[in-house]
Parts: structure tokens; sequence; C-alpha cells
């Protein structure tokens, strides 16, 4: 009987130490004041490569109406995104086309393309609203 007692008091005691594994929910919040200004872009992942192809609108309606045109057809996959730059500069040859750098400010790009033009040898500055491209001597 002593033994049983003891049995029954161990297994209450293991019982209750147990932990039970909980989970923990993540938010991240931004501050878009921090961000600068939004812009809305009719974004394509299969020409992600091409930013005459992804350009940014002011609204979201704007970008929805240009990738549901654009989207018929399955002529393009577009998705709207918010971004927080208009200015993408690229680092483009025959053999490569990196993204190097964003900006929201366009006399920053320059500064930047003026920077590392000796690094990288065909920067270009890619003006997302308007659809323009700047090379060479900017």
């Amino acid at each position: 009987m002593n033994k049983i007692i003891a049995i029954l008091s161990c297994v209450l005691l293991i019982g209750c130490n147990t932990t039970k594994q909980q989970s923990i929910k993540v938010t991240e919040t931004f501050d878009l004041t921090q961000i600068g200004e939004i812009y809305y872009q009719a974004y394509d992942h299969k020409w992600r490569t091409d930013p005459t192809i992804n350009p940014a609108f002011d609204t979201k309606s704007e970008a929805y109406e240009y990738a549901n045109e654009y989207n018929k057809e399955n002529a393009h996959l577009y998705i709207v995104r918010m971004i927080n730059y208009r200015f993408e500069i690229r680092n483009v040859s025959s053999t490569e086309n990196e993204l190097i750098y964003t900006s929201n400010d366009y006399n920053d790009a320059f500064d930047f393309v003026d920077e590392h033009k000796a690094e990288f040898k065909d920067l270009v500055l890619y003006d997302l609203k308007t659809g323009k491209s700047y090379e060479g001597d900017l």
C-alpha cells in the first residue's frame, strides 16, 4: 500500500511540473513617417530586372488599374506592392543587371552614381514614376 501511495505521489508531482509549449506571435510595426514617401508599384517578378516594366504610382488605384490592364491575356503577372523609393540604380551590362541602390530623392541618387561611377562601369539611374532612365554622364 505504501508503494502505491509513493508511486501515485510521484506521478502527480511529475504531472504538475510539466511545461506546455506556448506559441509566441510577433508583430512588426513601422512608423511610416520614418520610411518616407510611399509609392505603389505594379510589379511583375518575371521582369524584376527591368524597371521600365515595373512602374511606380502615387495611388494604389492607379497601380491596380495598370496591373489589371496589363494582366489581361496573361501578358504579365503584376501584383501591386508598396515601395518607399522612386529611383533605382542598377549596374547594367551585357552580362549582368544588378540592383545596387534605391532612393526617394533624385539628388541622392545622382550623388550615389557620381560617387561610385569608378567602381561600377555601367550604372543606370531609373525613375520608376516617369519611366525615364539616365546613363553615362548624368
